[in-house]
């Protein structure tokens, strides 16, 4: 019985934030409000055969066993795949106040693992990554293959960020922009250099790269109508690589040497 409560254990943990387990267990429903996150999704472009084909599902597998990663690296949590799409949060159900931050770094080192990934195999792989930040409300849903899940309109804007970014960019709108630069200290030459954040997870400090935002204008965004835009990016003068220390999927893979 205790092997078995054992691997019950195990599996909720890996489908369920640890912080709700023990609410799940006892039988609660989960259903929490959260005013302020940052929801991030992503898209894989680029991959070769049928999308029912084994080898597209080996390279997603591959794509998002490394992003699996560096969410623990930033402290993200991530939701859910479906097909090429890839949906995490920052700041639920763990709040911080720089989960926009996290979500960049995170963006910026999925963009970079992947180059890293295509170099390493021959492939052209890119990805697209949609940012947008509010409330949401995030909960247990379903009583068999139960997943931790989010609701509102935050994640509808996320995910037309993503829809409508060409490969290799990461897209938000105008009020993600602004709160970016809130949090950050303006260095005199257009740029933003952010303040260091606290990485709650992990007692440790990061600081978000120099960012650049390039100004899409206003765009129309299917189901919202016209939103501002921008692109943005780190500051490839200072473009130094992926922030992180090498997780053990890129070291497996032998990405590490391409660093």
């Amino acid at each position: 019985l205790k092997r078995e409560k054992k691997i019950s254990d195990k599996l909720l943990f890996n489908i369920i934030p640890d912080s709700v387990v023990d609410r799940v267990k006892q039988g609660q429903v989960v259903a929490d409000g959260f005013q302020s996150c940052t929801v991030i999704f992503a898209r894989v472009h680029g991959m070769q055969g049928d999308t029912s084909s084994l080898s597209v599902f080996q390279t997603l597998s591959d794509v998002y066993y490394l992003m699996d990663d560096l969410t623990t690296h930033h402290g993200i949590e991530k939701i859910k795949t479906v097909g090429p799409c890839y949906m995490a949060v920052s700041g639920v159900p763990n709040v911080s106040a720089d989960h926009a931050e996290k979500a960049v770094s995170f963006s910026f080192d999925v963009l970079a693992v992947v180059n890293m990934y295509n170099k390493k195999n021959g492939t052209n792989l890119g990805i697209s990554i949609g940012i947008n930040s509010g409330p949401v409300v995030a909960g247990v849903i379903g009583q068999m293959r139960m997943i931790y899940d989010l609701w509102g309109d935050t994640c509808n804007v996320s995910s037309r960020m993503m829809d409508s970014c060409p490969p290799g960019h990461v897209h938000i709108p105008l009020y993600v922009k602004d709160m970016l630069e809130a949090n950050a200290a303006d260095s005199g030459d257009g740029k933003v250099s952010t303040k260091l954040s606290k990485w709650s997870q992990v007692g440790q400090r990061y600081e978000v790269p120099k960012l650049v935002f390039i100004d899409r204008g206003t765009i129309d965004i299917k189901g919202k109508g016209p939103i501002h835009t921008y692109f943005v990016s780190p500051d490839r003068s200072l473009d130094k690589g992926p922030s992180f220390v090498v997780p053990k999927s890129i070291s497996s893979m032998g990405l590490h040497s391409m660093m």
